[in-house]
């Protein structure tokens, strides 16, 4: 082989070594975004959606504590708030 070619041919070595390179860094990268992305998803949407499920039971459960029975005098809301409240609820 002629000099010139075989500068050419450790140049191109060179070149692909740091391509290779570079290409692992990115999917490196790729997986970390990747990564970062579904435990946001996670600690975003799981709250929510166990949100839509437990507000309503705690606030039921809450305002039952509060109504004892809806004709002792002993209750804290008016029956017809209390109608509302469940309405509300449901």
């Amino acid at each position: 082989m002629p000099p010139m070619e075989e500068s050419q041919a450790s140049q191109l070595r060179k070149m692909e070594e740091k391509i290779d390179a570079v290409y692992k860094v990115v999917e490196k990268m790729r997986r970390y975004y990747l990564i970062t992305m579904w435990v946001t998803i996670f600690f975003l949407v799981a709250p929510l959606v166990a949100g839509v499920f437990v507000i309503p039971f705690f606030l039921n459960s809450y305002i039952g504590t509060l109504i004892a029975d809806d004709s002792s005098p002993e209750s804290i809301l008016d029956v017809a708030q209390f109608d509302v409240l469940k309405e509300l609820l449901q």
